[in-house]
């Protein structure tokens, strides 16, 4: 096997065929440069995600539920498939709160929000989550975020924290605004 930059080539990555934009060209523009072979998929078809997913697979990566469809995944069962072959599953939960969606809980090793919307609530701070299963991948990670300085500033935190104390109020405002709407 020849490796490069610590990667086996020729690992692969199961990702989403409709990602945020910014997923879609690391996944598409910068990763296969690295050896790693990125298979899209309909992330909604079980049959499809199982059919891409094999030995090889290191990764499988979804966004539930995908925006703008809405189109959701059944996370459970893609868990399943990717620990079967001993991949991890990352899902992309920016399109929900975290009050209201909670991959980790349905066995994903690492769930992306996006702190700009939710979790810091007001718009008023660029910033996103990685959440993780596990004390071995939380030290990988913050290892990278130690390493490339990716980090927060004091007053960037200070407004998510802000966001966060009233999120779960937040969301359940908004849902009993759109049950309203929904029922007109």
């Amino acid at each position: 096997m020849k490796r490069y930059n610590n990667v086996i080539l020729g690992e692969v990555i199961v990702a989403g065929d409709d990602i945020y934009g910014g997923s879609d060209r690391l996944l598409s523009k910068v990763i296969p440069k690295t050896g790693v072979v990125v298979k899209r998929v309909d992330t909604t078809s079980l049959d499809e995600i199982a059919s891409a997913i094999g030995p090889w697979t290191k990764l499988v990566w979804l966004e539930s539920p995908k925006n703008p469809r809405q189109m959701v995944s059944n996370i459970r069962e893609i868990v399943k498939m990717a620990h079967a072959h001993d991949a991890l599953v990352l899902v992309d939960n920016s399109i929900m709160s975290p009050v209201v969606s909670q991959p980790l809980e349905l066995g994903a090793d690492i769930v992306m929000h996006s702190a700009t919307k939710f979790i810091a609530g007001h718009s008023d701070v660029m910033a996103g989550v990685l959440a993780v299963r596990g004390e071995r991948l939380a030290k990988v990670l913050y290892f990278l975020q130690n390493a490339k300085g990716s980090g927060l500033a004091p007053f960037d935190c200070w407004l998510c924290l802000q966001g966060i104390k009233t999120m779960a109020l937040q969301i359940e405002k908004q849902q009993v605004k759109l049950h309203a709407f929904i029922t007109l």
